[in-house]
């Protein structure tokens, strides 16, 4: 038999032949190791009659505890023009954590122009769900390669590196 999962990134028994000493039946020691958050199930199919299969019911999987913020938005901007980025709470295996209710900050650290950046925001479990989007929130002044970078209150870091180029130049 071998083993299939409706999650990508499971861990699943390796192949196996069954013996006459099984009688049938064989516990996998190694198990089944879920990744992605979701309702997920395993496959067995008889290698020798691919017709023969059983699969799981469904186990679901929930997030981990939360290991990291994933900061999005464009790869690039130009300088004095307002762009929107988006912050996830994530945990080691990049499911998104929708209980994160930590208040997180905004810093350009490399942005010497007084960039404007969102204020602290306390997500909101039941609304945010782990997720928050800042239209329009950050304005970067300082043309080359700059980070917006966003921290918790518990130090879990979280980045985005940004290529800003020149404003229009001024008569």
């Amino acid at each position: 038999v071998f083993f299939t999962s409706t999650d990508p990134l499971a861990t699943v028994p390796l192949q196996y032949t069954f013996v006459p000493a099984d009688n049938g039946a064989h516990t996998f020691t190694d198990g089944v190791a879920f990744r992605q958050a979701g309702s997920r199930t395993v496959t067995a199919t008889d290698l020798a009659q691919t017709t023969v299969t059983g699969t799981s019911a469904p186990v679901t999987v929930t997030p981990t505890a939360l290991a990291f913020l994933d900061v999005t938005g464009p790869a690039s901007a130009q300088a004095g023009v307002a762009f929107s980025v988006t912050v996830a709470a994530k945990d080691t295996f990049f499911n998104t954590v929708p209980t994160y209710g930590g208040t997180i900050t905004f810093t350009a650290p490399l942005d010497l122009a007084n960039p404007v950046l969102p204020a602290p925001y306390v997500f909101v479990p039941a609304t945010d769900q782990g997720v928050h989007v800042f239209s329009g929130g950050v304005t970067l002044f300082t043309a080359g390669t700059q980070v917006v970078a966003v921290e918790d209150q518990n130090l879990l870091p979280g980045a985005l590196t940004v290529t800003v180029s020149a404003g229009a130049g001024t008569t």
